[in-house]
């Protein structure tokens, strides 16, 4: 594992380390990604803002919608978790080894700009595999109350996706998501291990607190510099057939129509989702990583 204080794990098992982080960082935090979404698309169809602002898309959410909508896309979101989570740490840090020589004795940390292009590599493959669940967690979590929603559920969404609009449907804002995966997982991944190494070189012991601080900052660099590309990868992905030509067009129709803020939309939310997404998956990647080195990996037992 990058850091040179960690212990390398197998492929397999750091995959499954990142599915569980992934995953119980999904349900924690899942609340400020239904609400960057909400304000993300909110003018997409033309007319009026619904909501003023983070608190008050939740709020209204909850009123009008019921609490449990905040946790709209819960399920693919967990499928998403397990497929892109798990995929993109295990060939980050698989990835990590192989270029810097590593060996289980013989640790190397990556340079910072190794970190960026194997975070940009990774976030490319993982997105491009999990994409259907991406789509179908956006397009759930998009889709307000009425009398007659878009899709009643998950596997509805699956469903009538593929009748409707057909297979590839699912890689619907492919390159978007691509674009805004891989900057984020870039973004993430590197500034996460570099303060992390840091961190660890200026004497702080590689402990929960220290998980905390580093996956903070991380998802706060994350949106910085990616908040652009996932207003227009959530745009595409939620859009109705025929409403973007693409992905160049919905960059213009939102510069006209909204202005150049609106690629900051949902600002404040996607801060608390990623940057308390990135302190509860790296807390529980790190312990679940560490029982899992103590329990199988260490015993031989792989």
């Amino acid at each position: 594992m990058v850091g040179s204080s960690q212990t390398s794990l197998p492929f397999h098992w750091t995959m499954i380390s990142a599915g569980i982080g992934g995953s119980i960082a999904e349900l924690f935090t899942l609340p400020f990604d239904t609400v960057k979404v909400r304000l993300m698309v909110q003018k997409q169809a033309g007319g009026p803002a619904k909501y003023s602002g983070m608190l008050n898309c939740a709020t209204v959410m909850a009123k009008e919608e019921g609490v449990s909508s905040l946790w709209k896309g819960l399920t693919p979101g967990i499928q998403r978790q397990l497929v892109y989570c798990s995929l993109r740490l295990a060939m980050y840090t698989s990835w990590s080894d192989w270029v810097t020589g590593s060996t289980k004795d013989n640790h190397k940390d990556p340079s910072l700009l190794q970190k960026i292009y194997l975070g940009l590599l990774s976030g490319g493959v993982a997105i491009s595999i999990a994409s259907p669940t991406d789509l179908v967690k956006i397009r759930l979590q998009g889709d307000r109350k009425s009398a007659t929603p878009r899709y009643n559920g998950s596997m509805d969404a699956y469903g009538k996706i593929l009748r409707e609009e057909g297979l590839p449907a699912f890689w619907t804002g492919w390159g978007p998501n691509v674009i805004r995966n891989s900057v984020i997982n870039a973004a993430e991944l590197a500034s996460y291990f570099q303060i992390k190494q840091f961190a660890l070189g200026a004497g702080l012991k590689d402990n929960t607190t220290t998980h905390f601080i580093c996956g903070f900052s991380a998802g706060a660099c994350a949106v910085l510099v990616g908040n652009p590309v996932d207003v227009v990868k959530t745009r595409v992905m939620n859009a109705k057939q025929g409403q973007y030509n693409g992905v160049l067009d919905c960059v213009f129709k939102t510069l006209k129509n909204e202005g150049f803020l609106a690629f900051y939309n949902g600002f404040w939310p996607n801060i608390m989702r990623i940057g308390t997404w990135n302190m509860v998956m790296f807390v529980a990647f790190e312990r679940v990583k560490r029982i899992v080195a103590e329990k199988f990996v260490n015993q031989g037992n792989h």
